[in-house]
């Protein structure tokens, strides 16, 4: 409130009660932290400052200012790993709790609001092969669920007391289910759809197999629209987009941090998609404590998720990543900070 509209604009406009505060930003380009002396626990906090001196989303250019000593951690992508491993640097690996998946737009008068036709989609989709040879990045597991796999059920993992239903890929039928399409909405012919994704090279590259997948198999015209992140955010929010690769990290460790984003009502929910069963199973879970109640709950919005088909889920995401040997103490966390240089020391 103290800071009104300017709030997080710079650095001088933030407030803080973390063990670092930020006291410098050139945007896009640089970030300094500095300790904060105010910190509850500041005395168990060894470094004085941390240099972002480099920002960018260059996977090579970052591993090479890592091979320079210029950054203490480096993430990875498919292809720099290749150069990693050839250099025999240690590899770490760290499962990160990120959904991706396609966003469809269920508003009134869009093709994708058929379901039909994203029937047809889900058909030609191997998510097996988009984990293996879209994103490459050892770790990465195939979308089955917006119910992600390290997600806790009643006594074991959520995902192994209800299995995610699994898609047979089979181009004939998706054929079929688009000759439905057609009929049900009336057309000869489908109109170009924009495909809405970041311009980030990883998305970019998705965006890429996902245009040619449907193009190729289905004879659809998808047209890229790559953005900026926060314009992409925008014009997702707005609903200027067919489908949108849309993405989730999160807050905290239960299935209601995925599952409540498709509910009807949620701001975050771009598409529009509205499903009775789902919201019904969403209110379940957001009002009772009974573990099996709950799990129930989410195991019919599972279901009704794939039978809706309401978002396609691509893949749940892992970072691999070299980390300088001098630099003890970094945590990760699926919830929370990631990564975490509160407890990090510099060995001599």
């Amino acid at each position: 409130k103290s800071k009104g509209s300017k709030y997080a604009a710079e650095a001088s406009d933030l407030l803080y009660n973390g063990a670092f505060k930020l006291t410098k930003w050139v945007h896009g380009a640089s970030m300094r932290m500095e300790k904060n002396e105010n910190y509850w626990n500041k005395d168990a906090v060894a470094l004085e400052v941390i240099d972002c001196p480099y920002i960018t989303a260059d996977r090579t250019a970052l591993l090479n200012l890592f091979k320079d000593d210029k950054i203490v951690v480096a993430e990875l992508d498919s292809e720099t790993i290749k150069t990693a491993m050839k250099g025999k640097m240690k590899i770490r690996k760290f499962a990160s709790g990120r959904l991706r998946y396609i966003v469809f737009n269920h508003r009134e008068g869009k093709v994708t609001a058929n379901l039909n036709f994203r029937k047809a989609l889900r058909a030609v989709f191997d998510p097996q092969v988009f984990a293996d040879k879209v994103v490459g990045v050892p770790g990465t597991l195939p979308g089955r669920s917006v119910m992600l796999t390290f997600l806790e059920g009643v006594n074991d993992k959520f995902r192994k007391e209800y299995p995610a239903p699994i898609h047979k890929v089979d181009v004939a039928a998706a054929k079929r289910y688009l000759a439905e399409a057609k009929k049900e909405l009336g057309i000869d012919e489908f109109p170009p759809l924009a495909l809405l994704c970041d311009d980030t090279p990883a998305i970019a590259k998705m965006g890429e197999y996902l245009q040619g997948l449907f193009g190729d198999n289905l004879g659809l015209d998808i047209k890229l629209d790559k953005q900026i992140f926060k314009q992409r955010l925008a014009k997702a929010s707005a609903g200027e987009f067919d489908m949108v690769i849309g993405g989730w990290l999160p807050d905290y460790d239960d299935p209601l941090t995925y599952a409540e984003l498709f509910a009807s009502w949620n701001g975050n929910n771009d598409g529009k998609w509205k499903n009775a069963v789902y919201d019904k199973g969403i209110r379940t879970a957001m009002k009772s404590v009974d573990p099996k109640v709950r799990m129930d709950a989410f195991a019919s919005c599972q279901q009704a998720m794939y039978d809706d088909i309401g978002v396609l889920p691509l893949f749940e995401g892992s970072i691999i990543y070299v980390q300088h040997k001098n630099a003890k103490g970094i945590s990760r966390a699926v919830t929370g900070f990631n990564p975490n240089y509160i407890y990090t020391k510099i060995a001599e």
